[in-house]
């Protein structure tokens, strides 16, 4: 499936500085995708059921929180890593610094190499909202054949 845009028209600054209505690519946004969701489609694709498959990442991402407050960066493979960043005032070198001048702590997501040769990959479709009036949810990609009949969860 394509990545989906619009066309949208917008003021911006041009070269001279002056302001002018330009052209520009956005994209739409199809959703978002749940927890639930992913551990449905991983849970067909495993041996593990869905509430094993949920509790997993679940526990993934309080742990890896838990990393990122305490100052470590977080690699979570073929994802990317996590890296907790500081937003702070710049103070003159004969001032105190103190904690009370740091405003807050980011997170700086940087995709892993496969994620960026996959989204170099992508390919582009414009969207019309006439005729794509509801997005398509995502079609797992799974072979055939595998998966499995039921999640286990039950047990």
């Amino acid at each position: 499936m394509a990545f989906r845009y619009t066309v949208k028209e917008r003021k911006t600054m041009t070269k001279d500085g002056k302001r002018e209505p330009r052209q520009i690519a956005t994209q739409v946004n199809l959703g978002k995708v749940t927890l639930s969701q992913l551990a449905r489609e991983i849970a067909d694709i495993t041996s593990l059921g869905r509430g094993d498959v949920e509790s997993v990442l679940t526990h993934l991402s309080e742990i890896a929180i838990r990393y990122a407050t305490m100052g470590y960066s977080v690699s979570l493979g073929d994802l990317g890593t996590l890296t907790p960043r500081l937003s702070a005032k710049a103070l003159p070198t004969d001032k105190k610094y103190t904690a009370d001048n740091i405003r807050k702590v980011n997170v700086r997501y940087n995709p892993s190499l496969d994620m960026k040769e996959k989204l170099r990959a992508v390919t582009f479709e414009k969207w019309d909202p006439a005729k794509d009036a509801k997005c398509p949810a995502p079609a797992p990609d799974k072979p055939s054949g595998e998966g499995k009949e039921s999640d286990h969860s039950g047990l």
